[in-house]
């Protein structure tokens, strides 16, 4: 096992009534003979404890790891309350024959055998499935006019295409990873993301090398960089102009504060993520009239975009 699956092992067998552990083969048949892993970094056996002679003279069990052999089998059982087993399981959760679950297995092609904890599996996949109901929910329940940025921000431009072909192209997406979905939904900082890609559209930012630069000022190597630096306060004057040239439409309508929003107790009706935008940005900017932010302020602004979506 790698050491995250070390860790979210031993997690989940924290949560088990028992210690027993089953071991199940990949291919349920067929036996196979293991030893400690040699370590070259730290010159050593992977989880076997080194021991001096006297300290051997004290222990009623110790591995010596070149003369210990255990066979694997389907269905072998290892019980953590017997010091044997607990003693060789320390290095026996190290081998690569051994994967920390079936998921994992898989994905391995050194493992034959993967820890079986009853029930994993199964939460695992209604796990997922929730998490697809959740994901297909939110885009179902959209404004179908917020559908096509919702997919830009996924890195997909449907202008052309006709709503429904967006619709189905996220809800496909909401079952290939839903997570995605839902982060596009409940991030802080998609609004700036999306200004950031419609302003790439637009032509209004340029690209340099790999530099993207802003009426002239360099935004960040690549759009992760771009957009990282625009969520950052060090960028409230340059998004203020960026957001005016984007939406120039909505200088005119009226604003909305963040304020107001929260103060609200019934549910506003769906609108269009463009003005949500406008909202958000104009909540992130509204001190810059009196002050524009120095070269070295860093303070966090994530929480200035909560009402993006």
């Amino acid at each position: 096992m790698t050491e995250k699956q070390l860790e979210t092992f031993e997690t989940n067998l924290q949560t088990q009534q028992d210690t027993i552990i089953i071991l199940k083969g990949v291919y349920k048949s067929g036996k196979h003979t293991v030893q400690p892993a040699f370590d070259k970094r730290i010159n050593h056996y992977r989880g076997v404890e080194r021991l001096s002679e006297e300290q051997k003279k004290g222990r009623s069990y110790f591995v010596e790891p070149t003369e210990i052999k255990i066979e694997l089998h389907h269905n072998k059982s290892i019980d953590l309350s017997d010091e044997i087993d607990a003693i060789n399981w320390n290095w026996m959760k190290h081998l690569k024959e051994i994967a920390g679950s079936l998921r994992d297995a898989q994905k391995s092609p050194s493992a034959m055998f993967y820890v079986h904890i009853e029930g994993r599996e199964a939460l695992q996949t209604v796990s997922k499935k929730m998490k697809v109901y959740e994901a297909t929910k939110k885009i179902v329940e959209d404004d179908p006019s917020n559908l096509k940025d919702r997919a830009l921000i996924l890195g997909e431009d449907f202008s052309q295409e006709h709503p429904t072909n967006i619709l189905e192209w996220l809800l496909t997406k909401a079952e290939d990873d839903p997570q995605k979905i839902i982060d596009v939904y409940s991030s802080k900082t998609q609004g700036i993301k999306l200004m950031y890609l419609k302003a790439k559209q637009k032509g209004i930012v340029t690209k340099s090398g790999n530099a993207i630069i802003y009426r002239d000022e360099p935004l960040g190597i690549g759009d992760d960089g771009a957009i990282a630096f625009l969520i950052s306060t060090d960028a409230k004057h340059l998004v203020s102009l960026m957001k005016r040239e984007v939406y120039p439409e909505l200088e005119s309508k009226p604003k909305t504060t963040l304020e107001a929003k929260i103060a609200e107790s019934k549910p506003r009706p769906a609108v269009a993520l463009e003005q949500e935008q406008e909202d958000a940005i104009d909540s992130l900017i509204k001190e810059e009239e009196e002050e524009v932010p120095g070269p070295h302020d860093t303070t966090e602004v994530e929480d200035e975009f909560s009402d993006l979506t």
